[in-house]
């Protein structure tokens, strides 16, 4: 991947946050898979996603992609920990 495609990615990432973090969840959701799009391997764009879509009630979607995160990076424990909760929660209900 070239270094002018891994920067769109980043600044797609980063838009995603910058939603996210002014509480719009949609257009947050939509920079960050743009940003994978770009670049597949991009772990925080996978981890967002992760989280947004358990706070979405979307267990299926938030299992894909943190265990794409923990692919990606095995020794991610927080992505193994929401992974575990999200599954917790799952038995409980």
């Amino acid at each position: 991947m070239d270094a002018e495609t891994r920067r769109a990615a980043e600044e797609h990432f980063n838009r995603g946050n910058q939603f996210d973090e002014n509480g719009q969840r949609e257009p947050a959701i939509k920079e960050w898979l743009e940003a994978i799009d770009l670049n597949p391997e991009h772990v925080g764009a996978h981890f967002n996603l992760g989280i947004a879509y358990a706070e979405e009630d979307d267990a299926a979607r938030a299992i894909r992609e943190l265990r794409e995160v923990i692919r990606l990076e095995p020794r991610d424990t927080e992505a193994r920990r929401v992974l575990a909760k999200i599954h917790l929660d799952a038995d409980q209900s």
